[in-house]
């Protein structure tokens, strides 16, 4: 036997004692297969409304909510069928959010609630109260729980200057409990869902502390000091770096609005999406899997508040998971100061087509806007008076509303609620957010102001115009005019 036959006979031999020993194991055969949990999770369930034919649609969120990102989310639907309905969705090997709503049954919705992979969840109903069942189910009863005790210390009065250590002391108190429960449930949820849960608890904590004091002392600049030691709820029960900070849909969130809060607003800054970029990045080095959450989500949700091509071109080479990196491509592409417009057309009030490109050679301010939308209502008014000082000047002015109905959209216009004097009115068709001009620039809520300067680039560096009255609107609009 030669050399090379011998070796290939030992080769062989080791093959064959490899799979006698997996035989053994049970790993190789048909009933082991059957054993390993499948990367499923099922939901069923039944709702008193419902009808047959009637359906039910399912959103799952890979990496959270992210203000509606399309990279994240993926739409199901299930059709009624003897009075229940079901899904099969495949889950990644963490948990995921899911939103989980009716049409036909518009009292029933399921917002941000956890998925994991083997999860059988029954959802049944009873005098009108939804209740769940099932393996998984525990996290559900659990968020439901907590979210209760919000209600019970948000104040539900307009704050005084006296309310505001009461409101304080009343989110720390919500914080305090709701992570309690938690903390108490963790064997049945387990590691990573308990700091899922906990860190959504914070993270949403914080952004309601923001709105509730953004709200009061907006514009009251002497209230200020009184807030500056204000006491923050604890990190503690937050284990740094923890996969709960990772997946949570709301805690990277919750710190971009605590630094708002605390680095701009309550020290009489201006928030700057640079700034904050830089802060956040160094203040998270330790932790990169959730630095690259909190990095990107926060230039996604500033898309429109005019981001520099540098941060974007350091935050793609920090960032190494490739869906962060394909939205940050697309921030690129679309939203970046310096970007080309892209050109679209929609019919105004008289089904005329207007294109962007009409406009050549002229400052061009458009707003995106719906008609239940009420900061959209307050921004109307602010532009109204704005767009005076630009009367006879090369600007245009273009309001497009992302109203799902043209009759809805005809009647806002009539009614002046939210459009000037001086825009040209146009509608995206019915397709609302779902246009593809939305889509290009990312727009998933409104109001959203698009600046484009008169070589059709844009130029959002402007503070929004609810915060100080549309100044610096005014003020880069003038740059732009004498360019």
């Amino acid at each position: 036997m030669t050399i090379g036959m011998r070796a290939l006979a030992v080769l062989l031999f080791r093959l064959l004692a490899i799979a006698v020993f997996l035989s053994c194991l049970g790993l190789n055969s048909k009933a082991s297969y059957a054993k390993i949990p499948p990367v499923m999770a099922i939901i069923s369930g039944r709702l008193d409304e419902l009808k047959d034919g009637d359906s039910i649609t399912m959103n799952l969120y890979r990496f959270g909510e992210f203000q509606g990102c399309s990279l994240s989310k993926s739409s199901f639907k299930s059709v009624v069928e003897q009075g229940r309905f079901s899904f099969e969705i495949p889950i990644d090997d963490h948990p995921q959010y899911i939103d989980l709503f009716a049409p036909l049954a518009p009292k029933f919705r399921i917002s941000s609630y956890l998925l994991e992979a083997g999860d059988r969840i029954v959802i049944s109903e009873s005098d009108g109260k939804i209740t769940y069942s099932g393996k998984g189910s525990e996290k559900w009863r659990i968020k439901d729980e907590t979210d209760t005790f919000i209600t019970k210390y948000a104040p539900a009065k307009n704050l005084s200057e006296n309310d505001v250590k009461e409101l304080i002391g009343s989110f720390n108190n919500y914080i305090e409990k709701a992570c309690a429960k938690i903390t108490r449930e963790r064997y049945r949820l387990g590691p990573v869902v308990t700091g899922i849960l906990t860190a959504d608890i914070l993270g949403s904590a914080c952004h309601a502390r923001f709105m509730e004091l953004f709200d009061f002392y907006k514009g009251i600049a002497a209230y200020r000091p009184s807030l500056q030691n204000y006491r923050h709820s604890s990190r503690n029960v937050l284990r740094l770096g923890s996969r709960g900070m990772q997946y949570s849909d709301y805690y990277a969130y919750g710190i971009i609005e605590e630094y708002k809060l605390d680095s701009c607003f309550l020290t009489g800054k201006i928030y700057n999406p640079a700034a904050a970029y830089r802060c956040l990045k160094k203040r998270y080095e330790k932790t990169p899997a959730f630095r690259e959450r909190v990095l990107t989500l926060l230039l996604y949700t500033s898309r429109n508040n005019g981001l520099e091509s540098y941060t974007l071109d350091d935050a793609v080479t920090t960032v190494s998971d490739p869906l962060y990196r394909r939205l940050l491509y697309e921030l690129k592409a679309s939203s970046v100061n310096g970007a080309a417009a892209a050109d679209f057309a929609l019919p105004d009030t008289s089904q005329n087509l207007v294109r962007l490109s009409d406009f050549r050679n002229k400052v061009i301010l458009v707003d995106f806007w719906f008609s239940t939308c009420g900061p959209c209502k307050s921004l109307g008014l602010i532009l109204n008076q704005l767009e005076k000082n630009f009367v006879g000047k090369q600007i245009v002015f273009i309001s497009v509303s992302v109203d799902k109905t043209r009759g809805r959209w005809i009647s806002a216009v009539r009614k002046k609620e939210f459009i000037t004097d001086y825009s040209v009115n146009l509608f995206t068709e019915g397709k609302a957010l779902n246009h593809p001009i939305a889509k290009h620039y990312n727009i998933n809520g409104c109001p959203t102001l698009l600046l484009i300067d008169r070589d059709g680039k844009i130029n959002n560096s402007f503070v929004d115009p609810h915060e100080d009255n549309g100044a610096a609107l005014i003020s880069t609009i003038n740059k732009m005019l004498t360019k």
